[in-house]
């Protein structure tokens, strides 16, 4: 039956643009569009289909080689997405897998939507998503990942920047948690090498390298992989496992996105949110809560920075100096005044010191800041800068490093590896601007130089009084003078007629200017008799202020008018060192040496020690033979100059407790510019240091100090370790290590000897080690409960001659450390004469080589973990697989 339309019924219209157009507008049909997408992409996603191409990629990649080709139309794709990536193949990085479930991915883009729209990214732990890893062809490893970054350049297209947590034992480039984001959002090369900058000079700052990315099989090209701030940031160069505080940047992040979400682009005035006003909070706050040290320290280390921020607490009290100092020269050198915003800093907690250290971070160099002015001018309001101990350390740094030498021999180190990068940075970015400019960065060095040697640092006069008149006054200069710098400037002498005036109000600092722009000048008198000074009647002399920038030696001098002016013209933990006045009225058996300010002596007896012994800055002490110290419980000997102790083999110097069940605090010996001398001395009973978040494992700390021991006994002691060596060269002969708690010696990241000592009935380990090189020549280890030597963290530790007996393990290798063993016995050994293996994944395997070792009445020679390498005699020991978490639970390996 045909069926036709009433004659009266209206004919067909035919799909215009514009009704085509209002279909698409309509709501209703929108919605419909967008599930049955999203329908579609799930099953094609869960199907599988598109895994054949992801799988024959991904061989590409790993394998090299050319792609397997049929016929088919899924071969055909994956010709084209080989040819792709063809040109990523041989460009020398890593490729780094992500794969994430279809429902993961979905999250993800909703969460950059939202951030498009706004213009800011907000992130918390409840935006990760589970994802897989795996690096090259290494372990696929199980991981939570989330977008990152403040602004939308970190979303742009599909190349998006992510954090990455790792959520099961492995590692990534030796970090567990880490970020990728585009090279673009970091300056490309350019952060990279001022990363690796800071790195030489020893300022804390997170591992930057490159990978290329490949997304559920999808190629994203080349990213930037940066560590986070945790454990691994902080040991792979050379600190302690500790804590990293910062400002907490949420309120400025928010105060902004609400003027945003208004259509606005300020981030408003009314509401203050700066370094002076924020909170502040540590990294890792749930793995710090589960610790009492790491608790600890965390609070100490933010009441120091909050101590600053109230002016409580001086600079020099708070801060390393030197490290703050050549933190922000280095800024300054690379125009990297992005990573000194006070949302971007971050301060690593050094447990030793009890000081904060710089963390470099989200740098941009040569992106941020005015060319033509340094950090110090841009930040001169900024509080965290504010002060003059800061300053003047930045000065000194800026001196070292502003030079165009310092920049050529930093280029032809890094030359190199620059080149390998850019050349494979510019397959994607073939023309960005991707290098590090040398001949920018040498002008900056120029430029900074002169910034450091001004015509002139003051500007003044003078008045002369009692000179030439009937007057009873003595004859005196009166100079009236105003620093012109944003450095502290010291004046450290006067010369009149070419003459040099003596005065005992010299050398004196002079304030530093606040703010420029505000016309903030501090005029300073001074006055200076002048007893010794012939001057003319009627005749103004020609006199002249030598200065100098605090912090450098070279002096400018600036002659001075003589026109007559108008007449209106502690809660840190660490201990302060008193004045040398003070330290000798609270100690009487200290005295002075004549003729040399900067050394005191202990009086001959037998004392007994009230409070700590704090001595002066860079004062050493000096203790004769006979002398015995003996301190309260807590009480604690502490210098920054070197401990010289000369007893002789009659008369040994003795530093004991009062109360023999509570002990004293112990030594610590901090970055003293000498080496610490020490013969026949008898140091025991230390129960080490815990004030506050001032915690050290050492009964004898010595921090960047090197010390020498001979015919020496450390013992008796209630601490983890009865001696401790951080950054520092030790030669330690003849001594006797005995009746220790835990641990006798411990030694991070240093360097030296260990010949003819006694290591016996000590519960942990005779020798521990960590990022260190170290001899042991003739050594005697007996009743060992732990490990008589114990080489972790990238050591490489010597033997020679070394005789153990009754231990739990004789040498235990770990962590990419190198033991070699020669003319060494091992008797009656629990577990093991040998041990090699991983404990920490972020390092790597061990070795031990053992050609001539004599291991008797020992049921276990040598045990290697898989992947581990022990030579014994010559031969491979058979690798075994090791549940090591596990044997250290069981205190197999010890604690």
């Amino acid at each position: 039956m045909k069926i036709t339309a009433p004659k009266d019924a209206p004919a067909p219209q035919p799909i215009t643009r514009a009704g085509l157009s209002k279909i698409r507008s309509n709501w209703l049909f929108q919605v419909t569009m967008l599930v049955a997408a999203f329908l579609a992409g799930m099953l094609v996603f869960r199907s599988g289909i598109l895994r054949p191409v992801y799988t024959q990629l991904k061989h590409f990649i790993t394998q090299g080689g050319a792609a397997q080709l049929f016929v088919s139309p899924i071969d055909e794709a994956i010709e084209s997405v080989v040819d792709e990536v063809r040109m990523y193949q041989n460009n020398g990085l890593p490729t780094l897998y992500i794969d994430m479930p279809f429902e993961s991915y979905q999250q993800l883009l909703v969460k950059r939507d939202e951030a498009v729209k706004l213009g800011i990214l907000f992130t918390s732990d409840e935006d990760f998503v589970p994802a897989t890893v795996q690096l090259q062809d290494g372990q696929k490893l199980d991981a939570d990942i989330r977008l990152k970054g403040d602004w939308t350049d970190h979303l742009q297209g599909d190349k998006w920047s992510f954090r990455i947590e790792l959520k099961e034992d492995g590692e990534i480039l030796h970090t567990r948690k880490f970020s990728i984001q585009s090279p673009a959002t970091r300056e490309y090369l350019r952060e990279w090498a001022f990363h690796q900058n800071l790195m030489r000079e020893g300022v804390l700052t997170t591992r930057y390298e490159f990978v290329n990315v490949m997304l559920n099989g999808k190629l994203l090209g080349v990213y930037a992989f940066e560590e986070s701030f945790a454990t691994e940031l902080m040991e792979s160069q050379g600190r302690r496992a500790g804590v990293i505080i910062r400002f907490d940047e949420e309120l400025f992040w928010q105060n902004t996105a609400n003027f945003w979400s208004s259509g606005l682009t300020g981030k408003g005035t009314f509401l203050t949110t700066e370094a002076a006003s924020a909170a502040i909070s540590p990294f890792m706050a749930s793995k710090i809560a589960q610790d009492p040290v790491l608790s600890a320290e965390a609070q100490t280390a933010q009441n120091l920075l909050r101590a600053y921020q109230t002016g409580e607490l001086p600079a020099e009290q708070v801060f390393d100096l030197p490290l703050m100092g050549r933190f922000f020269a280095l800024s300054d050198l690379w125009s990297a005044c992005h990573g000194t915003f006070w949302h971007n800093i971050r301060f690593y907690y050094n447990p030793i010191t009890a000081l904060l250290e710089p963390v470099g971070y989200d740098n941009e160099p040569f992106q941020w800041c005015d060319q033509n002015h340094t950090i110090v001018s841009s930040f001169i309001n900024k509080s965290l800068f504010d002060d003059p101990a800061i300053r003047a350390a930045y000065a000194a740094e800026l001196a070292r490093v502003a030079r165009p030498e310092y920049v050529a021999q930093l280029q032809s180190d890094l030359q190199e590896r620059h080149d390998a990068l850019s050349a494979a940075l510019k397959i994607e970015f073939p023309h960005e601007d991707i290098l590090v400019d040398w001949t920018k960065l040498n002008n900056r060095a120029v430029t900074l130089t002169q910034e450091i040697n001004p015509p002139a640092t003051v500007r003044g006069s003078y008045t002369l009084q009692g000179v030439g008149l009937e007057s009873s006054q003595p004859p005196s200069l009166q100079l009236n003078l105003i620093n012109l710098m944003i450095l502290p400037v010291e004046v450290t002498r006067v010369e009149i007629n070419g003459k040099e005036v003596g005065s005992s109000t010299l050398p004196q600092i002079l304030p530093m200017v606040n703010d420029p722009s505000e016309d903030k000048f501090f005029p300073v008198q001074i006055s200076i008799n002048l007893y010794d000074i012939e001057l003319t009647t009627g005749e103004l002399p020609e006199v002249v202020v030598f200065t100098r920038l605090v912090g450098l030696e070279e002096e400018i001098p600036v002659a001075l008018s003589g026109a007559q002016l108008p007449e209106s013209m502690q809660v840190g933990a660490a201990p302060v060192q008193p004045t040398l006045q003070e330290v000798l009225d609270a100690h009487l058996f200290l005295k002075r040496i004549p003729d040399e300010a900067s050394r005191l002596i202990i009086s001959q007896g037998n004392w007994a020690v009230r409070g700590d012994l704090i001595l002066p800055i860079d004062t050493d002490l000096i203790i004769p033979p006979g002398v015995t110290l003996r301190f309260e419980p807590g009480a604690i000997l502490y210098l920054s100059g070197s401990l010289h102790i000369k007893g002789v083999e009659s008369q040994p110097v003795v530093l004991t407790a009062q109360d023999e069940v509570r002990g004293w605090g112990g030594i610590v010996v901090s970055n003293a510019p000498h080496s610490s001398n020490w013969e026949y001395a008898i140091v025991e009973r230390t129960a080490g240091i815990e004030r506050g978040g001032w915690i050290l494992t050492g009964g004898i700390t010595f921090f960047q100090s090197d010390v020498n021991l001979k015919h020496v006994f450390i013992g008796h002691n209630f601490t983890e370790d009865a001696i401790n060596v951080v950054h520092g060269k030790f030669n330690f002969v003849d001594s006797e290590f005995a009746f220790t708690q835990a641990d006798a010696f411990d030694s991070d990241f240093s360097e030296g000897t260990i010949t003819n000592c006694s290591f016996h009935d000590i519960p942990g380990d005779a020798v521990d080690v960590s990022g260190t090189t170290v001899v042991i020549d003739g050594a005697r280890m007996v009743r060992i409960q732990d490990k008589g030597v114990s080489v972790g963290e990238q050591s490489t530790v010597t033997l020679q001659g070394v005789v153990m007996e009754d231990v739990n393990i004789g040498v235990s290798s770990k962590d990419l450390s190198k033991t070699t063993i020669l003319g060494t016995t091992i008797n009656n050994a629990h577990f093991a004469a040998l041990a090699a293996y991983i404990k920490k994944p972020v390092y790597g395997p061990a070795l031990i080589e053992a050609p001539d070792i004599i291991i008797t009445n020992t049921e276990t020679e040598a045990i290697a973990q898989t992947g581990s390498t022990i030579l014994l005699r010559g031969n491979a020991v058979q690798t075994v697989d090791m549940d090591v978490d596990r044997l250290y639970s069981e205190q197999l390996l010890g604690n």
